[in-house]
């Protein structure tokens, strides 16, 4: 079922913005979900927006009569607040990536000085598998990649530990 939107979406002439956005016209960009993936600082307004602050991802509260009664009350209506994972840029250039349909190792390799070995082995098995294509510089994801691309993301966040031995716990949202 994929498959099949993605080639309706293509069939009339809608332009991919990643993964699951798309596009009729260049007036439609996709920009809060390219920037607050992308790790950039995003300040949330309104019922239900969320953002990035300093290292700090904020949700405000959902439920539209909450939202206004702590508005209403003087309270911020903050709905959740956490602090970044110590990797939120590198977990922020992945996630970014792959919802742009690749993954490039090297540069993450050289931008972050993280270890892309177990990384590459499993880009390798999915490429095998038809979720990838290894081009020059980095993997594509195929149609099934795409499908498949939030359990990705989360394999190469967990495969690129940085810290001795410690596994990546991922709070990018997805």
């Amino acid at each position: 079922m994929f498959a099949d939107g993605v080639e309706q979406m293509q069939n009339r002439r809608c332009g991919g913005l990643s993964i699951c956005h798309w596009a009729r016209t260049g007036r439609e960009r996709n920009l809060y979900n390219s920037l607050s993936k992308g790790g950039a600082t995003v300040l949330p307004f309104g019922a239900g927006a969320g953002g990035n602050l300093a290292g700090t991802t904020l949700m405000l509260e959902r439920d539209m009569n909450r939202y206004l009664e702590r508005v209403n009350s003087g309270e911020k209506p903050i709905m959740a607040m956490t602090e970044s994972h110590p990797d939120h840029r590198l977990h922020a250039r992945v996630v970014a990536q792959i919802e742009a349909g690749y993954i490039n190792l090297r540069q993450l390799a050289s931008d972050f000085g993280v270890d892309v070995g177990s990384a590459t082995e499993i880009c390798e098995i999915w490429c095998r598998r038809g979720l990838l294509e290894k081009r020059l510089c980095d993997y594509q994801l195929t149609i099934p990649g795409q499908f498949w691309y939030v359990n990705i993301s989360q394999s190469v966040l967990e495969l690129l530990a940085t810290r001795q031995g410690e596994p990546i716990r991922s709070v990018v949202a997805l």
